[in-house]
């Protein structure tokens, strides 16, 4: 009544009486109760679902974002056909070596609408003699909506078993009579639902400022401005009123497509498309995905406690390298903005009150500007401002004989500018080098009145490449320790990139990128860790992430 293979540590069980789908994990060094359940579905319900229906993304202020899908058909029956052993090839550690793997195959099928199947019983009794002919029988089997899946398992690591949905993305719809014509359906969402256990407490989800246990909660995955007020009255209805700037109790720099339970079950996501997970049900979690590649990919973790699951995710998502000693017993890493005189008379006051400064933040490096409304913003155009620090190497100087480094700022944008401030904007514009309208053009965004600017294009390897050298340029010609890498989440889901990608499958990927971007300039600057062959003082801070960001990034700013 069953079928069970070995991957590693894990077992794969399809229970052909109960329905089940279970994955198993065996402890190594164990001598009893050595194996326990990573993974299971809940018997005799599908785990696969593929819908149909449209997926829209309200871009309101720039930065914030709000999806909303309605899902106008899905299947509701599922098979499950056969599972099959992949052996594994060649050599462990060996060039060309595949790890084995198992593969379900099967059908996705929709039903008729219990409606329809009610009125054809009723509505006309010969037609509701007819539906009993084999003949009728035959043909309401090959016309229903059908959709061939493959769900693949192969080992990550002895702890993480990866998994891949895979289906097909446009089927023949429902057939209503014999030599009807049958309209195509793009499956444009899956669901993936599996079982938890009552009491299975849930948590992680990134950067959640609102919520630490999830269960009886929905959560986007979607990384953007976490919002003003975030549901609380009336300040979020003021802000949503002044452009959609609100937010809700989910809205994150750090959407990550990752959790945890108390019961030490983990599940993953290991693609950036906008995705839902939900914690609502009390006997099964539901993952929702929108990748247009239509393959859902994601890892289960096998452990028997939370450490052992934390340290098993952090072997896929990275983990951040130890700061430098000067950040955290040095004294204070002070943020302020106003110029060279104003910087040594703060710092006078810091010495004469006896706080120590182990870092003075200047985000104003490139200078301020007035906008339209009167508001200060910093320039966005990574060029020394002579006016405001005419003389920033000597004022460095100064305040490294206090032991106190200097940090500065930098981010993906670009302002539009005349005269020497929009310089690096227009040579970007010149080269392709940032994200473009369906037109062509500089898509531009603006979160208020006066204000300009384009995103780069990340997915450009030259833009990329371009950016790079004028943050590494930034950190050797200003001699500064270290940056805020700012921003990340604004990539916007209606823009051409230089790949061909779509947006939705890059948008939660940006913050990753940008990220790893900026980690190569620190140790082309020379500011890696010694065994990285750097001076072992360098560090950048990010705003937003995504799963892989804690490999590149060594700290995360929370936000304000």
């Amino acid at each position: 009544q069953t079928v069970a293979h070995e991957l590693g540590r894990f077992q794969i069980m399809w229970d052909k009486a109960d329905l089940q789908l279970k994955v198993t994990h065996k402890k190594r060094w164990c001598l009893t109760d050595c194996t326990s359940t990573a993974w299971a579905t809940v018997p005799g319900l599908p785990f696969l679902i593929a819908a149909n229906g449209p997926i829209r993304v309200h871009q309101l202020m720039a930065g914030h974002f709000r999806v909303d899908i309605t899902r106008k058909l899905q299947t509701t029956v599922q098979t499950v056909d056969a599972v099959e052993f992949v052996p594994p090839k060649g050599k462990p550690g060996k060039p060309g070596f595949e790890p084995g793997s198992v593969v379900l195959r099967g059908v996705l099928v929709k039903e008729d609408a219990r409606p329809d199947r009610l009125l054809s019983a009723f509505g006309d009794v010969r037609a509701a003699w007819s539906e009993r002919t084999a003949q009728r029988q035959m043909f309401k089997v090959e016309a229903v909506l059908k959709a061939s899946y493959t769900l693949t398992f192969s080992p990550a690591s002895e702890a993480r078993l990866a998994f891949a949905f895979a289906w097909e993305d446009s089927v023949p719809g429902v057939q209503r009579s014999p030599g009807g014509r049958r309209r195509a359906v793009g499956l444009n969402h899956v669901v993936l639902r599996y079982a938890t256990e009552p009491g299975e407490r849930v948590y992680g989800m990134g950067e959640q400022y609102s919520s630490l246990e999830h269960n009886g909660k929905r959560l986007a995955i979607i990384t953007q401005e976490q919002g003003i007020g975030r549901g609380k009255q009336p300040v979020t209805f003021t802000f949503n009123r002044l452009g959609g700037a609100g937010g809700s109790w989910h809205t994150t720099y750090s959407a990550i497509p990752h959790y945890l339970t108390s019961k030490a079950r983990s599940v993953f996501l290991t693609n950036f498309s906008y995705a839902e997970f939900d914690f609502t049900d009390d006997d099964s979690i539901s993952i929702l995905s929108t990748t247009p590649a239509n393959t859902l990919t994601g890892q289960i973790i096998g452990a028997r406690s939370v450490p052992e699951v934390v340290e098993a995710y952090t072997e896929y998502s990275g983990r951040m390298q130890p700061l430098p000693e000067w950040t955290y017993t040095g004294g204070v890493i002070l943020g302020m903005t106003g110029g060279s005189s104003k910087v040594r008379k703060v710092m006078g006051l810091m010495k004469d009150a006896g706080v120590p400064v182990a870092g003075l933040w200047l985000q104003d490096w490139g200078g301020t500007r007035n906008t339209s409304i009167g508001i200060e913003r910093v320039w966005w155009n990574w060029e020394l401002d002579q006016a405001n620090y005419p003389d920033w190497a000597q004022l460095r100087e100064e305040v490294r004989v206090d032991g106190t480094r200097m940090l500065t700022y930098v981010n993906p944008f670009l302002m539009d500018a005349r005269g020497s401030k929009g310089r690096l904007y227009r040579e970007a514009k010149e080269h392709g080098y940032m994200v473009k309208t369906t037109a062509g053009g500089v898509y531009r965004l603006g979160s208020e009145p006066g204000v300009s600017y384009g995103l780069l294009d990340l997915t450009n390897p030259s833009a990329a490449r371009w950016i790079e050298d004028i943050i590494t340029a930034m950190a050797v010609d200003t001699g500064a320790a270290g940056w805020m890498a700012d921003f990340g989440e604004y990539l916007p889901f209606d823009c051409e990139l230089f790949s061909g990608e779509l947006p939705i499958a890059v948008h939660n990927r940006y913050p990753e990128d940008w990220a790893a971007l900026n980690r190569r300039a620190m140790l082309r600057a020379g500011l890696g860790s010694i065994a990285e062959g750097g001076d072992g003082e360098g560090v950048f801070w990010s705003r937003s992430a995504s799963s892989q960001t804690p490999r590149h990034t060594p700290l995360m700013w929370l936000g304000g």
